[in-house]
């Protein structure tokens, strides 16, 4: 079931960040502050939904609208619990704030991952989904770790 956030989410975002090893932790710090402020009821820009199985969060997505565009709309944080990855979870996910963005008329989502080796699976999976990769940036995170930014057009 895939459900809005919850002020009970935060602990258990957190031990999915830490879970994928692929967040540092000034990443995970920031994931958690943007839970904040998704929680505040004056804040609009980002949304997250969270993916419940059993009564437990397994996975989370948070997306929102570029307020400096008209249409464009951000994939800021997708994760899903380590032990329940290649299960359709993050699918699920992507799907979900696919059709929650296009319900705004939303006219494309923008994402950006890394370039290192253990992130090559989360690569894939985007181009899976049907994302293309449209830019590099070369070192943009550290030496050598390059920021790759994906496209998937809505209408």
């Amino acid at each position: 079931m895939i459900r809005l956030l919850r002020k009970t989410d935060k602990e258990h975002i957190r031990d999915i960040a830490i879970s994928t090893e692929n967040f540092n932790d000034d990443e995970i710090t920031c994931c958690l502050a943007m839970v904040d402020d998704a929680l505040d009821p004056h804040y609009l820009p980002a949304n997250f939904a969270c993916y419940e199985e059993d009564g437990s969060v397994i996975g989370f997505i948070c997306y929102g609208l570029d307020e400096m565009t008209k249409g464009t709309w951000e994939i800021y944080w997708v994760a899903v619990h380590k032990t329940h990855q290649r299960k359709g979870v993050g699918e699920a996910l992507m799907r979900y704030a696919e059709e929650e963005a296009r319900k705004q008329r939303a006219r494309q989502l923008v994402l950006e991952t890394s370039s290192k080796q253990n992130y090559a699976h989360v690569r894939r999976f985007y181009e899976k989904l049907g994302y293309q990769k449209i830019a590099v940036i070369p070192d943009y995170f550290s030496i050598g770790d390059d920021q790759e930014i994906y496209v998937k057009r809505l209408s």
